[in-house]
Protein backbone atom coordinates (compact mmCIF):
# COMPACT_ATOMS: atom_id res chain seq x y z
CA UNK A 1 0.00 0.00 0.00
CA UNK A 2 2.90 2.31 0.68
CA UNK A 3 4.46 1.70 -2.66
CA UNK A 4 1.13 2.43 -4.62
CA UNK A 5 0.38 5.60 -2.47
CA UNK A 6 4.06 6.58 -3.32
CA UNK A 7 3.40 6.13 -6.84
CA UNK A 8 -0.11 7.55 -7.23
CA UNK A 9 1.66 10.91 -5.92
CA UNK A 10 4.91 10.55 -7.61
CA UNK A 11 2.94 10.06 -11.03
CA UNK A 12 0.22 12.48 -10.43
CA UNK A 13 2.65 15.41 -9.98
CA UNK A 14 4.41 14.39 -13.24
CA UNK A 15 2.25 13.19 -15.59
CA UNK A 16 0.23 16.94 -14.99
CA UNK A 17 3.38 18.19 -16.78
CA UNK A 18 2.43 16.00 -19.79
CA UNK A 19 -0.96 16.71 -20.06
CA UNK A 20 -1.03 17.07 -23.49
CA UNK A 21 0.84 14.09 -24.74
CA UNK A 22 -0.64 12.07 -22.31
CA UNK A 23 -4.18 12.99 -23.42
CA UNK A 24 -3.65 11.56 -27.16
CA UNK A 25 -2.64 8.22 -26.08
CA UNK A 26 -6.36 7.71 -25.27
CA UNK A 27 -6.87 4.51 -23.73
CA UNK A 28 -3.44 2.81 -24.45
CA UNK A 29 -2.50 5.82 -21.25
CA UNK A 30 -2.88 2.82 -18.92
CA UNK A 31 0.22 0.91 -20.69
CA UNK A 32 2.29 4.12 -19.24
CA UNK A 33 1.59 3.51 -15.80
CA UNK A 34 1.47 -0.22 -15.82
CA UNK A 35 5.10 -0.17 -17.48
CA UNK A 36 5.86 1.94 -14.31
CA UNK A 37 5.10 -0.09 -12.18
CA UNK A 38 6.59 -3.13 -13.74
CA UNK A 39 9.59 -1.25 -13.71
CA UNK A 40 8.98 -0.24 -9.90
CA UNK A 41 8.25 -3.52 -8.45
CA UNK A 42 10.16 -5.56 -10.66
CA UNK A 43 13.78 -4.15 -9.99
CA UNK A 44 13.07 -3.10 -6.58
CA UNK A 45 11.25 -6.69 -5.54
CA UNK A 46 14.75 -8.15 -7.59
CA UNK A 47 18.82 -9.02 -6.17
CA UNK A 48 19.52 -5.57 -7.88
CA UNK A 49 17.79 -3.74 -4.92
CA UNK A 50 17.76 -7.03 -2.08
CA UNK A 51 14.06 -7.58 -2.78
CA UNK A 52 12.27 -5.22 -1.41
CA UNK A 53 10.65 -2.04 -2.30
CA UNK A 54 10.48 1.29 -0.01
CA UNK A 55 7.19 -0.59 1.38
CA UNK A 56 8.55 -3.71 2.05
CA UNK A 57 11.99 -1.88 3.83
CA UNK A 58 9.13 -0.28 5.95
CA UNK A 59 7.56 -3.91 6.80
CA UNK A 60 11.16 -5.07 7.01
CA UNK A 61 9.85 -7.87 4.64
CA UNK A 62 11.55 -8.97 1.22
CA UNK A 63 10.92 -11.58 -1.85
CA UNK A 64 13.02 -14.37 -2.06
CA UNK A 65 13.02 -17.66 -3.95
CA UNK A 66 12.18 -20.84 -2.02
CA UNK A 67 15.79 -21.79 -1.57
CA UNK A 68 15.92 -18.07 -0.25
CA UNK A 69 18.08 -16.34 -2.79
CA UNK A 70 16.94 -13.08 -4.14
CA UNK A 71 15.26 -13.13 -7.60
CA UNK A 72 16.49 -12.26 -11.10
CA UNK A 73 14.73 -9.28 -13.02
CA UNK A 74 12.65 -10.94 -15.46
CA UNK A 75 11.33 -13.41 -12.57
CA UNK A 76 10.30 -10.21 -10.72
CA UNK A 77 8.67 -8.39 -13.66
CA UNK A 78 6.64 -11.30 -13.78
CA UNK A 79 5.76 -11.58 -10.61
CA UNK A 80 4.10 -8.45 -10.84
CA UNK A 81 2.68 -8.80 -14.60
CA UNK A 82 0.84 -11.87 -13.20
CA UNK A 83 -0.75 -9.92 -9.82
CA UNK A 84 -1.27 -6.81 -11.64
CA UNK A 85 -3.09 -8.59 -14.28
CA UNK A 86 -6.31 -8.87 -13.07
CA UNK A 87 -6.66 -4.96 -12.41
CA UNK A 88 -5.39 -4.23 -15.44
CA UNK A 89 -7.98 -6.22 -17.14
CA UNK A 90 -10.82 -4.14 -15.65
CA UNK A 91 -10.32 -1.99 -18.87
CA UNK A 92 -8.20 -3.24 -21.30
CA UNK A 93 -6.30 -1.01 -23.60
CA UNK A 94 -6.90 -3.16 -26.62
CA UNK A 95 -6.91 -1.97 -30.34
CA UNK A 96 -9.22 0.70 -31.02
CA UNK A 97 -11.10 -0.31 -27.67
CA UNK A 98 -12.86 -2.75 -29.26
CA UNK A 99 -12.88 -6.47 -28.82
CA UNK A 100 -15.49 -9.43 -30.33
CA UNK A 101 -17.68 -11.55 -27.53
CA UNK A 102 -15.54 -13.89 -27.14
CA UNK A 103 -12.06 -11.58 -25.92
CA UNK A 104 -14.51 -10.01 -23.50
CA UNK A 105 -15.74 -13.25 -22.12
CA UNK A 106 -12.08 -14.99 -22.04
CA UNK A 107 -10.91 -11.82 -19.93
CA UNK A 108 -14.22 -12.00 -17.76
CA UNK A 109 -12.71 -15.81 -17.16
CA UNK A 110 -8.99 -14.83 -16.63
CA UNK A 111 -9.85 -11.89 -14.10
CA UNK A 112 -12.72 -13.90 -12.33
CA UNK A 113 -10.20 -16.72 -11.63
CA UNK A 114 -6.89 -14.60 -10.76
CA UNK A 115 -8.33 -12.31 -8.65
CA UNK A 116 -10.53 -14.74 -6.44
CA UNK A 117 -7.84 -17.01 -6.50
CA UNK A 118 -5.07 -14.33 -5.34
CA UNK A 119 -7.44 -13.23 -2.58
CA UNK A 120 -8.36 -16.76 -1.44
CA UNK A 121 -4.89 -17.89 -1.41
CA UNK A 122 -3.62 -14.69 0.68
CA UNK A 123 -6.00 -15.51 3.56
CA UNK A 124 -6.04 -19.15 3.36
CA UNK A 125 -2.56 -20.75 2.36
CA UNK A 126 -1.09 -20.50 5.71
CA UNK A 127 1.68 -20.50 6.82
CA UNK A 128 3.02 -19.05 3.27
CA UNK A 129 0.70 -17.03 1.95
CA UNK A 130 1.73 -17.32 -1.31
CA UNK A 131 -0.43 -16.34 -3.97
CA UNK A 132 -0.93 -17.05 -7.57
CA UNK A 133 1.60 -15.24 -8.86
CA UNK A 134 4.46 -16.72 -5.91
CA UNK A 135 3.36 -20.51 -7.07
CA UNK A 136 4.14 -19.13 -10.92
CA UNK A 137 7.39 -17.38 -10.26
CA UNK A 138 8.80 -20.14 -7.81
CA UNK A 139 9.03 -17.07 -5.00
CA UNK A 140 7.87 -15.96 -1.58
CA UNK A 141 7.45 -13.30 0.99
CA UNK A 142 9.84 -13.81 3.95
CA UNK A 143 10.62 -11.36 7.11
CA UNK A 144 14.09 -9.75 6.25
CA UNK A 145 15.60 -10.25 9.68
CA UNK A 146 16.12 -13.94 9.58
CA UNK A 147 15.77 -15.14 6.43
CA UNK A 148 13.69 -18.19 7.27
CA UNK A 149 11.80 -19.55 4.36
CA UNK A 150 8.62 -22.02 5.10
CA UNK A 151 9.61 -25.60 4.56
CA UNK A 152 6.08 -26.69 3.35
CA UNK A 153 5.85 -24.80 0.00
CA UNK A 154 2.91 -27.17 -1.70
CA UNK A 155 -0.13 -26.01 -1.79
CA UNK A 156 -2.89 -28.19 0.22
CA UNK A 157 -5.42 -30.66 -1.51
CA UNK A 158 -8.50 -28.56 -0.14
CA UNK A 159 -7.03 -25.52 -1.55
CA UNK A 160 -6.46 -27.41 -4.62
CA UNK A 161 -9.89 -28.21 -4.88
CA UNK A 162 -10.95 -24.78 -4.02
CA UNK A 163 -8.69 -23.73 -6.69
CA UNK A 164 -10.35 -25.85 -9.22
CA UNK A 165 -14.11 -25.11 -8.31
CA UNK A 166 -13.19 -21.67 -8.52
CA UNK A 167 -11.67 -22.09 -12.15
CA UNK A 168 -15.01 -23.53 -13.17
CA UNK A 169 -17.24 -20.96 -11.63
CA UNK A 170 -15.09 -18.31 -13.85
CA UNK A 171 -15.42 -20.56 -17.08
CA UNK A 172 -19.44 -20.51 -16.29
CA UNK A 173 -20.17 -17.51 -14.99
CA UNK A 174 -19.52 -15.63 -17.97
CA UNK A 175 -22.10 -18.10 -19.98
CA UNK A 176 -24.85 -18.13 -17.37
CA UNK A 177 -27.10 -16.13 -19.40
CA UNK A 178 -26.22 -16.80 -22.67
CA UNK A 179 -24.42 -14.14 -25.02
CA UNK A 180 -25.19 -10.90 -24.09
CA UNK A 181 -26.59 -8.33 -26.02
CA UNK A 182 -25.65 -5.04 -24.63
CA UNK A 183 -21.68 -6.41 -25.04
CA UNK A 184 -23.07 -6.89 -28.79
CA UNK A 185 -25.06 -3.99 -29.02
CA UNK A 186 -21.98 -1.93 -27.87
CA UNK A 187 -19.44 -3.05 -29.79
CA UNK A 188 -21.78 -2.45 -32.76
CA UNK A 189 -21.99 1.47 -31.95
CA UNK A 190 -18.26 1.41 -30.69
CA UNK A 191 -17.61 0.22 -34.70
CA UNK A 192 -20.00 2.84 -35.72
CA UNK A 193 -18.67 5.49 -33.94
CA UNK A 194 -15.06 5.14 -34.62
CA UNK A 195 -15.72 4.69 -38.71
CA UNK A 196 -17.57 7.94 -38.75
CA UNK A 197 -14.50 9.69 -36.71
CA UNK A 198 -17.50 11.13 -34.38
CA UNK A 199 -14.97 10.38 -31.37
CA UNK A 200 -11.57 9.54 -31.43
CA UNK A 201 -12.10 6.68 -28.21
CA UNK A 202 -14.50 3.73 -28.11
CA UNK A 203 -17.19 4.31 -25.70
CA UNK A 204 -18.30 2.78 -22.34
CA UNK A 205 -22.03 1.81 -22.50
CA UNK A 206 -24.54 1.41 -19.65
CA UNK A 207 -27.64 0.28 -20.29
CA UNK A 208 -30.14 0.41 -17.70
CA UNK A 209 -34.59 0.35 -18.15
CA UNK A 210 -34.94 3.14 -15.92
CA UNK A 211 -38.86 2.00 -15.62
CA UNK A 212 -42.07 0.23 -16.70
CA UNK A 213 -45.42 1.27 -16.90
CA UNK A 214 -48.96 0.37 -18.78
CA UNK A 215 -46.34 -2.28 -20.60
CA UNK A 216 -44.02 0.97 -22.18
CA UNK A 217 -40.24 0.96 -21.25
CA UNK A 218 -38.64 4.57 -20.64
CA UNK A 219 -35.12 3.58 -21.52
CA UNK A 220 -32.15 5.34 -20.29
CA UNK A 221 -29.02 4.58 -22.08
CA UNK A 222 -25.42 6.14 -20.50
CA UNK A 223 -22.62 6.86 -23.22
CA UNK A 224 -19.41 8.14 -22.06
CA UNK A 225 -16.96 9.15 -24.92
CA UNK A 226 -13.34 10.68 -24.58
CA UNK A 227 -12.43 13.80 -27.14
CA UNK A 228 -9.12 14.48 -27.91
CA UNK A 229 -9.85 18.09 -29.25
CA UNK A 230 -10.95 20.60 -25.95
CA UNK A 231 -12.69 22.84 -28.31
CA UNK A 232 -15.66 20.00 -30.07
CA UNK A 233 -18.75 21.77 -30.23
CA UNK A 234 -20.23 19.57 -27.58
CA UNK A 235 -23.44 20.00 -27.46
CA UNK A 236 -23.99 18.98 -31.48
CA UNK A 237 -21.32 16.24 -30.46
CA UNK A 238 -23.23 14.64 -27.85
CA UNK A 239 -26.64 15.06 -30.09
CA UNK A 240 -24.90 13.08 -32.95
CA UNK A 241 -23.66 10.30 -30.54
CA UNK A 242 -27.17 9.89 -29.01
CA UNK A 243 -28.92 9.50 -32.53
CA UNK A 244 -26.18 7.01 -33.79
CA UNK A 245 -27.43 5.66 -30.30
CA UNK A 246 -30.64 5.34 -31.25
CA UNK A 247 -30.41 3.68 -34.51
CA UNK A 248 -27.77 1.22 -33.73
CA UNK A 249 -29.85 -0.26 -30.75
CA UNK A 250 -32.99 0.46 -32.52
CA UNK A 251 -35.16 0.97 -30.05
CA UNK A 252 -38.83 0.91 -30.13
CA UNK A 253 -39.59 2.01 -26.58
CA UNK A 254 -41.49 5.38 -27.29
CA UNK A 255 -39.53 7.44 -25.23
CA UNK A 256 -35.61 7.06 -24.68
CA UNK A 257 -33.32 9.17 -23.26
CA UNK A 258 -29.61 9.42 -23.18
CA UNK A 259 -26.89 10.78 -21.27
CA UNK A 260 -23.53 11.01 -22.81
CA UNK A 261 -20.91 12.27 -20.62
CA UNK A 262 -18.53 13.98 -23.00
CA UNK A 263 -14.41 13.90 -21.35
CA UNK A 264 -11.20 14.94 -22.33
CA UNK A 265 -8.22 14.00 -20.26
CA UNK A 266 -6.00 10.84 -19.36
CA UNK A 267 -6.47 7.72 -17.36
CA UNK A 268 -2.89 6.48 -17.31
CA UNK A 269 -3.54 3.85 -14.42
CA UNK A 270 -1.90 5.57 -11.56
CA UNK A 271 -2.77 8.60 -12.48
CA UNK A 272 -5.57 10.33 -14.20
CA UNK A 273 -7.16 14.06 -15.07
CA UNK A 274 -10.58 14.70 -16.87
CA UNK A 275 -12.49 17.36 -17.72
CA UNK A 276 -16.20 16.06 -18.26
CA UNK A 277 -19.40 17.48 -19.43
CA UNK A 278 -22.87 15.89 -18.80
CA UNK A 279 -25.64 16.31 -21.90
CA UNK A 280 -29.15 14.85 -21.81
CA UNK A 281 -30.35 14.19 -25.16
CA UNK A 282 -33.81 12.99 -26.20
CA UNK A 283 -35.42 11.70 -29.49
CA UNK A 284 -36.85 15.85 -30.14
CA UNK A 285 -33.50 17.15 -30.13
CA UNK A 286 -32.25 15.05 -33.73
CA UNK A 287 -32.18 16.41 -36.60
CA UNK A 288 -31.58 20.13 -35.21
CA UNK A 289 -28.57 21.76 -36.88
CA UNK A 290 -25.75 22.55 -34.45
CA UNK A 291 -28.20 22.28 -31.51
CA UNK A 292 -27.89 26.02 -31.50
CA UNK A 293 -24.11 26.27 -32.40
CA UNK A 294 -23.03 27.08 -29.34
CA UNK A 295 -19.57 25.62 -28.51
CA UNK A 296 -18.82 24.42 -24.79
CA UNK A 297 -15.37 24.29 -24.30
CA UNK A 298 -13.38 22.01 -21.48
CA UNK A 299 -11.65 24.32 -19.25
Amino acid sequence: MVDYILLVLAANFIADLFFIPLVNTGRHGQLIGFAVCVAYFGILNSAIRGGQTIGKKLMRIKVVDLNGALIRLDVSMLRYTVFALPLVLFDPPLAGGIADTATILAVSIIQIFLLGGMCYLVLFNTPSRRSIHDIVCGTCVIVASNGHVPQNHQLRQSHIIVMGVLLMFAVLSPWQTGPDSQIQNALSLAEVLIEKQTVADAPRLAFQIKSKTEGKSNITVQCTVQVFDPKHNNKALAVAIAQIIDHTLVTTEKTADYTVHIRYGYDIGIAHRWHTIDYTVNRDMFGIPNTGGTVTAFP
